[in-house]
């Protein structure tokens, strides 16, 4: 039996992220079925890519679908896609038989661009079958805006910036009295759109040229920090390799656009992030001669999406994974139908296409370059498992003032 209790997110200078689903990441007796069986992310488990469009538009009442086998190695993989911070870092707190140690100093050291991973492998600094972790992540333009600087003083220096100038006015960024706004694209059916429409982003309205002057006249601070959920003890009890994506916006001063919702995820202002955790255990079964793919979907902006590559130059399209909403790990068995010289990610016309809400028209449509250099990847090779991120802003915006451009990144599973 899973025994749930209220999970409550490491308070933080700035507002905490928001998890959908608190419960999944409940605690659990020795004998309860893993809270992320299944590839699951921090939502309820839904129903698979296969699922017809009426179905998708009512969702199932949560439910537990067979895991692939655990890979025997546990470790926790942490990925930057945040929508508005080029860099970032985590101030980690441990929670080990009910007491909480800081870890003194940001982890990793020099951060993590975007679109990067850092794999933290078991007892590296928490024992990840038994203790919970409490996350705060910082935000910063580059590793220069804290440099020689501990935890403690990052806060410290987050909590003087968080103030609208001019000097003396201290009214916070974020309102302590009022809750973030939920995200949860799998509760809700997306918006209707028309799938003939070309998706590239000519029919939305241009962020450059709307951009007011209040917009250009705040300023974004240059550090903040914001909370992550909880994970709480027990939550990767299984020996296995776990990712964990922050995707969205964490949102503060000047983090404004006439567009912000298209680049942040519906709900999104300032002061309501939709910055979010998402949590997976990616199968890690890749035949021999063959390349094992997965797709996560850790961006609010893309409620749903297809996922496909075409290998080459005169390729035709193949289709990975249907139907992701943020937070699904798709396929659940993994893809495993193509080698490495099939996907073909190191020849220059093969590349990776998104297509958003059943459209014929791809929203993204980049070859592998951007991918394999914003991950560390260097290659997609046989016999390995990979999981494709999609992360960022509703592709068709270009990168402009505070926010990173749409992409894929990959992370190699363990």
């Amino acid at each position: 039996m899973l025994r749930r209790f209220v999970v409550v997110p490491f308070v933080a200078a700035a507002a905490p992220g928001c998890v959908t689903d608190h419960d999944v990441l409940a605690e659990q007796t020795p004998d309860a079925r893993p809270a992320f069986e299944g590839g699951t992310g921090v939502r309820p488990v839904q129903r698979d890519a296969s699922s017809d469009a009426a179905s998708e538009a009512t969702p199932p009442p949560p439910q537990m679908e067979a895991a692939p086998p655990p890979s025997g190695t546990r470790s926790l993989t942490f990925v930057h896609g945040v929508t508005d911070s080029p860099w970032v870092a985590c101030c980690f707190s441990v929670l080990h038989d009910g007491k909480t140690t800081a870890l003194p100093r940001p982890f990793p050291e020099g951060g993590l661009s975007y679109g990067a991973s850092v794999r933290v492998t078991d007892g590296e600094f928490a024992d990840l079958a038994a203790d919970g972790i409490a996350s705060r992540l910082v935000l910063a333009d580059s590793p220069d805006a804290v440099a020689g600087l501990d935890c403690a003083s990052v806060l410290d220096l987050a909590n003087q910036l968080a103030v609208y100038p001019p000097p003396g006015d201290a009214s916070p960024v974020f309102d302590a009295g009022s809750a973030p706004a939920l995200f949860d694209a799998a509760a809700r059916p997306a918006s209707p759109r028309d799938a003939s429409m070309a998706m590239d982003g000519s029919s939305r309205r241009d962020a450059s040229a709307e951009a007011g002057a209040r917009d250009a006249s705040v300023p974004v601070a240059a550090v903040r920090v914001a909370s992550l959920p909880l994970l709480p003890p027990g939550a990767l009890a299984v020996p296995r390799g776990y990712v964990l994506v922050v995707g969205g916006c964490a949102g503060g001063r000047g983090v404004t656009d006439p567009s912000e919702q298209s680049i942040c995820g519906e709900g999104y202002s300032s002061t309501a992030p939709t910055l979010n955790a998402y949590v997976v255990a990616p199968p890690a079964n890749a035949p021999k001669n063959k390349v094992e793919l997965t797709v996560l979907g850790a961006t609010p902006a893309v409620t749903q999406f297809d996922l496909g590559f075409i290998p080459g130059l005169s390729g035709d399209l193949v289709t990975v994974a249907t139907r992701v909403a943020p937070g699904a790990l798709r396929p659940l068995s993994g893809y495993t139908a193509s080698s490495s010289v099939g996907i073909g990610a190191s020849d220059a016309t093969a590349h990776l296409q998104l297509f958003a809400f059943g459209s014929s028209v791809p929203i993204y449509d980049q070859d592998w370059a951007p991918t394999l250099a914003a991950s560390g990847v260097s290659a997609i090779e046989d016999g390995a498992s990979y999981t494709l991120i999609v992360v960022g802003p509703f592709p068709g915006f270009s990168k402009r003032r505070w926010w990173n451009d749409p992409l894929v990144t990959v992370v190699r599973n363990e």
